[in-house]
């Protein structure tokens, strides 16, 4: 008989199965990524990195490389009719809505019926009924504009009416 000494114990051997990884797709996906997915997704992000840092810089660029237009000049949002001696409101009306068909860049075309219309309303919206020699009436486009539209749109019975009044 052997003697054991008290600090040595037999090796004992338990009967169990052995665990290895399943042949499943995620024990396969999961022995690929230790292995390769590291470097694949490092990669994938430098390549999706790239465009979001060049585009910033292709942007300048394309702004420096690009010809800055000057900008078109602005009309004048109102139109300034000075008053001479002898003359009076319907004047400077006629004298502002001249120069207002003349800024437009399409021809807004107005028969002298319409053109009376338009002279008249302008007139009664002015709010100066008597201005003295020498001053300036303010016309907004915005009131140049909206007399036009109310003359090219009047009925054939209206035009009519007013065609009585043009020589």
């Amino acid at each position: 008989m052997e003697t054991m000494s008290p600090n040595h114990r037999p090796e004992m051997t338990l009967l169990s199965p052995d665990f290895t990884p399943r042949p499943g797709w995620g024990g396969r996906l999961s022995a690929w990524f230790k292995a390769e997915g590291r470097t694949v997704l490092l990669r994938l992000l430098i390549l999706a990195g790239i465009p979001v840092l060049v585009a910033p810089l292709l942007n300048r660029s394309e702004k420096l490389l690009t010809p800055v237009a000057s900008p078109a000049p602005r009309l004048s949002p109102i139109i300034v009719v000075p008053v001479p001696a002898g003359d009076g409101i319907t004047h400077a009306v006629r004298l502002a809505l001249y120069e207002y068909l003349a800024l437009q860049p399409v021809s807004l075309a107005m028969e002298p019926d319409q053109f009376l219309f338009a002279e008249t309303w302008l007139t009664r919206h002015i709010g100066i009924v008597d201005p003295s020699s020498g001053q300036e009436i303010h016309f907004p486009h915005d009131l140049l504009a909206a007399a036009i539209l109310r003359a090219q749109r009047l009925s054939p019975q209206e035009r009519a009416a007013w065609s009585r009044y043009v020589r």
